[in-house]
């Protein structure tokens, strides 16, 4: 198994907020389903969900970031579920999924993503990409990848695959390719680079959860009270 760690160096969650915040809250608006969130919207006029949108887009990084770590934490399990089933409907359920994903604060109060515990069947894997992608540099690391690893025991695919994955140049190009794909689903980032290891090689040291809400709380608290 692999695990995966990126450095989110930059997120504008201001531009990403207001591309998809509209249309979530109108579709808890018209939800029937009758949660807490859904009640609580359907009860507001245009004006206070247009106050709601002030708050939001006007709150400090350092605060949805915390708040992303908080989610990660809480709800690892079911983050994990959802992308394993995306991948399921992609097509590709059967040849990988992940463990889960944590976020951790960085240095300079940068954001960290760990892709944790990432099993893969890359024979398999590798003919499904290879009939659906098209994309000229997953192409080209795909014909780098399958001589490399073809007629190998899984161990030694894993091993050769994080070889190759470890590669400055590759690491680059899956880099641009990521935030590429994700500026073209409204989701403006900028990555700090992208590291591969084995599972249980590389302990995750992580904040305790107290102290992520801690720091939230504060950064909450002080916007409140400063609010005119």
């Amino acid at each position: 198994m692999l695990n995966i760690k990126t450095s989110i160096n930059l997120v504008d969650y201001r531009k990403t907020l207001q591309k998809f915040l509209p249309g979530i809250m109108e579709k808890c608006r018209e939800s029937q389903q009758g949660s807490a969130a859904s009640r609580f919207l359907q009860k507001l006029d245009d004006e206070d969900i247009n106050k709601i949108y002030k708050i939001i887009y006007g709150l400090p990084d350092d605060l949805y970031n915390n708040l992303i770590c908080i989610i990660t934490r809480l709800f690892y399990n079911e983050i994990a579920e959802n992308i394993n089933s995306a991948l399921q409907d992609q097509g590709y359920g059967s040849s990988i999924s992940i463990g889960g994903i944590v976020a951790g604060n960085g240095p300079g109060g940068s954001l960290v993503l760990y892709f944790n515990n990432i099993d893969a069947d890359f024979n398999n894997l590798l003919y499904l990409s290879s009939e659906k992608i098209s994309n000229g540099i997953l192409s080209w690391i795909l014909k780098l990848v399958s001589p490399a690893i073809s007629g190998k025991d899984p161990c030694k695919q894993e091993k050769k695959v994080l070889s190759l994955l470890q590669n400055s140049f590759v690491k680059k190009k899956l880099e641009n390719m990521a935030e590429k794909s994700l500026l073209k689903n409204g989701i403006i980032i900028k990555l700090d680079g992208i590291e591969f290891s084995q599972s249980g090689s590389n302990p995750i040291k992580l904040e305790k959860l107290s102290k992520i809400e801690k720091s939230f709380l504060d950064i909450l608290v002080s916007i409140i009270k400063t609010a005119e």
